[in-house]
């Protein structure tokens, strides 16, 4: 989709650019971070609706 597209979409109604930039941090694994992720995954632990979350 193109800008135009979005604006347009109803389902984007109301939301709007924020007004100065807000930085995220780059993705990065240290450690045993892969190992989690990879366990996750294959004991379907990775779940989108994060029912997995206490």
């Amino acid at each position: 989709m193109d800008r135009n597209e979005i604006i347009a979409d109803p389902r984007f109604a109301g939301i709007s650019s924020f007004k100065k930039k807000v930085w995220l941090s780059l993705p990065t694994m240290h450690g045993e971070e892969l190992a989690f992720v990879e366990e996750a995954v294959r004991t379907n632990w990775a779940r989108r609706d994060y029912s997995n979350v206490i």
